[in-house]
């Protein structure tokens, strides 16, 4: 009998070397201990080996405790394991087997291995392993032959079980459930079959074939995916913009692979279909249906596409070519109702793109349009070339009886050559836009060159089109050559809008021209109608964000604007204006002034009226003066150019006359009411902070009297704002039978 019992075994500064790297290995065992005894006189032997808290550091792994137990029987026939049981932390291996014969030696055996993978988390450095068990069992057979290799005359089968594993990681969260399969290896070939799980709301199937594994290893793979649930996809993936992907369905499809050697000569066949539908209930659309094929092969790392696609009723997307170090692809698109594209987009839209009344913004698409683009060259500087045609398009309520244009586009530079818009009612645009890239990048000296012309193009269309809703009308006439840089243009313009009407008012002539050296760009304006005219000069200095600027208003008489006319109000009055700056855009600087020295309205006379502008230092300063019913109004106030727009105003009167302001709604004289008002009012605070904003009105005076009758406040009427907050102080206002006291707050 042999009894051998070690309290503890440490190997510590250890080291491995395999293909000359050195790689440092720690171990320690408790509590080892080996037996082995045997009847008297007999060759048969039976023996025991246990060690516990065993821990093993290998590399920059963390070590993990384990134990072993194992049993043995032995004599100069055979050696054999009942069983062998070695636990790593809750995972185990456990074999028994059989070796015979040991000059030429064969064994057999069966195995059960159970692991925990959440046990080697902090071992291998991974936090990401699933959470379940996994089991393997099977059985082993193994004849020496001095002419093989091992692998050759190593005969192994397996099932492979799990009947739910957990993944959680930072980029996937799901559960895998039913995961199992079986292996076999003979005569150096492996083989896994019959190998399936459910995962994302469908079924995951595997088969594989490695042949020579011993040698030169040719692999076949053969996968399939049955009813994988997009919206299960959209969960599990923690990717906030992939879960707002409205589309809901199925992904089914099969891959074929192979290579032999190295997986660089793999060649892969991969056919996927979807079956899906676009919806989203917050935008009220109803549901687009989705369809798609991907066909694909693989080989020289070449991907290439053929009859692949993605569909809806009205929409189809076709491309096919290839795809690796160099590229040669093509698509083509057909819309034959544009409307469906304007529910695919309301449908794409997030709840914090949509407006603030919840729905989403469409374009106000429909009519028909064909899309070519093609891509060639190498995948680093692909270059793309394409055309889009569409005819009787509506957009943003504008008709267009046909849209066309050709792109074109390097990592050196994009251009929009034959472009023309043919509006259905009237008119059209046709242009020619060239702009230089640096790396896909467009930079303000990037070469540009821009050839534009229009004629009798409704201005409310582009508005419209631009979504802009401003009450202009006319037909815009437009001819501009412009190339250089953005911060060196050359060349000139005029822009000329006929039988136009802004603001109600029209216009016997409006007109922009403007000429670039490049250095400076010179424009002149020139607005003219029966009341007077506007003429505006300024010079552009792009490179340095400049500017010069001359604006003139001779006299505009206000009784013969249209809208005065048109409401039949009794106005008189002159009204001019002039601005003057120099500056920046980072630092403007400019004195504007408008005058009217005399406005009479109905009854009412009001003089002096001037107000002052005053830009510069990042602060700009308004004065408004004005005299009415013998009393004057005045206000003052600076707004500082940054930050958040802090702004200190004043607005004051002196005692006004009641009956000189009645007089202004009065048509004729009357013998009404008379009285005094008198207010003040002031505003302190940022513009952009409506809760740090302050501001105050006081009335010290408010009398009236009518027909024997008075009343009058009896102290200052004061209203406060602050934290978005109104309060109405205690005021009261008494009179002939009457009193009248007050508070609030909203």
């Amino acid at each position: 009998m042999f009894d051998l019992g070690i309290q503890h075994v440490l190997l510590s500064n250890g080291e491995i070397y395999y293909n000359d790297i050195k790689t440092p290995l720690d171990a320690d065992l408790h509590e080892l201990q080996l037996q082995v005894h045997a009847p008297f006189a007999s060759k048969n032997y039976d023996g025991s080996l246990s060690y516990r808290d065993g821990h093993l550091k290998y590399g920059s792994f963390h070590s993990l405790p384990h134990e072993l137990n194992a049993s043995f029987s032995a004599n100069p026939d055979q050696f054999q394991l009942k069983p062998l049981v070695l636990k790593v932390a809750s995972s185990t291996v456990q074999i028994d087997g059989k070796v015979q014969n040991f000059s030429t030696p064969s064994a057999n055996g069966s195995y059960k291995v159970t692991v925990f993978p959440q046990d080697f988390r902090h071992a291998l450095n991974n936090p990401a392993l699933p959470t379940g068990e996994i089991v393997l069992a099977g059985s082993l057979r193994y004849e020496y032959s001095a002419d093989e290799p091992i692998l050759r005359t190593l005969l192994m089968d397996g099932d492979l079980k799990s009947r739910e594993l957990a993944v959680n990681s930072p980029q996937l969260r799901t559960l895998i459930r039913n995961f199992k399969g079986q292996f076999r290896l003979a005569n150096g070939n492996f083989d896994a079959r019959d190998v399936e799980a459910e995962l994302l709301g469908g079924r995951v199937l595997l088969a594989a074939t490695v042949q020579h594994v011993d040698a030169r290893p040719a692999a076949k793979v053969h996968a399939a995916l049955q009813g994988v649930s997009i919206g299960s996809a959209k969960a599990a993936l923690r990717a906030a913009s992939l879960g707002q992907i409205p589309i809901e369905g199925h992904v089914n499809g099969t891959a074929d692979a192979s290579w032999s050697g190295s997986i660089d000569n793999l060649r892969a066949h991969s056919d996927v279909n979807l079956t899906a539908a676009l919806t989203n209930a917050a935008s009220g659309t109803a549901p687009v249906p989705l369809t798609g094929a991907v066909h694909v092969n693989y080989a020289n790392t070449i991907a290439t596409f053929a009859n692949s696609f993605l569909a809806t009723p009205h929409t189809r997307v076709d491309f096919s070519g290839s795809a690796g170090q160099r590229l040669n692809l093509t698509m083509h698109a057909h819309a034959a109702d544009l409307r469906e594209l304007d529910s695919v987009a309301a449908a794409l839209q997030t709840s914090s793109q949509s407006p603030a009344n919840g729905k989403p913004r469409t374009l106000n698409l429909a009519g028909a349009a064909d899309a070519n683009i093609l891509v060639q060259g190498d995948k680093n500087s692909p270059q793309i070339r394409g055309q889009l045609r569409s005819q009787n398009i509506q957009l943003q309520n504008t008709h267009w009886r046909s849209m066309q244009v050709d792109l074109a586009a390097t990592n050196s530079g994009v251009s929009l050559r034959n472009g023309s818009m043919v509006n259905a009612r009237q008119g059209f645009v046709n242009f020619n836009l060239t702009a230089g890239l640096n790396n896909w990048h467009y930079q303000p000296s990037s070469p540009i060159n821009v050839q534009l012309t229009s004629r009798g193009l409704a201005i409310n269309q582009l508005l419209q089109l631009a979504n802009l809703n401003y009450p202009v009308s006319g037909n815009l006439s437009a001819d501009v050559s412009v190339h250089g840089s953005q911060l060196n243009p050359i060349g000139n313009g005029s822009v000329r809008l006929a039988q136009a009407n802004v603001y109600g008012q029209p216009l016997q002539n409006l007109a922009l021209q403007f000429t670039g050296d490049g250095n400076a760009v010179n424009s002149q304006f020139l607005a003219s109608m029966p009341a007077g005219s506007v003429n505006a000069k300024a010079i552009l200095y792009p490179k340095t964000k400049g500017y010069d600027i001359q604006l003139s208003v001779p006299g505009i008489k206000l009784a013969q604007l249209q809208p005065v006319q048109e409401r039949n109000v009794p106005l008189q009055g002159v009204l001019t204006a002039t601005a003057n700056g120099r500056g920046t855009f980072d630092n403007p600087q400019l004195d504007a002034t408008v005058q009217i020295p005399q406005l009479q309205i109905r009854q009412a006379s009001i003089s002096g009226i001037k107000a002052q502008l005053n830009v510069a230092n990042q602060k700009a300063q308004l004065m408004l003066d004005s005299e009415v019913a013998r009393s004057f109004i005045q206000a003052r106030g600076t707004v500082n150019l940054t930050g958040g727009y802090y702004t200190q105003a004043t607005f004051d009167t002196r005692a006004i006359p009641l009956e000189g302001l009645l007089a202004l709604y009065m048509p004729v004289k009357t013998t009404g009411p008379s009285g005094e008002l008198e207010v003040h009012a002031t505003v302190q605070g940022p513009l952009k902070d409506k809760n740090r904003l302050q501001a105050q009105v006081t009335i010290p005076t408010l009398t009236a009297k009518y027909q024997g009758l008075q009343i009058g406040n009896k102290g200052p009427i004061r209203a406060r704002y602050a934290n978005s907050t109104v309060i109405l102080d205690p005021s009261e206002i008494a009179g002939t039978d009457t009193d009248l006291k007050f508070q609030g707050q909203m």
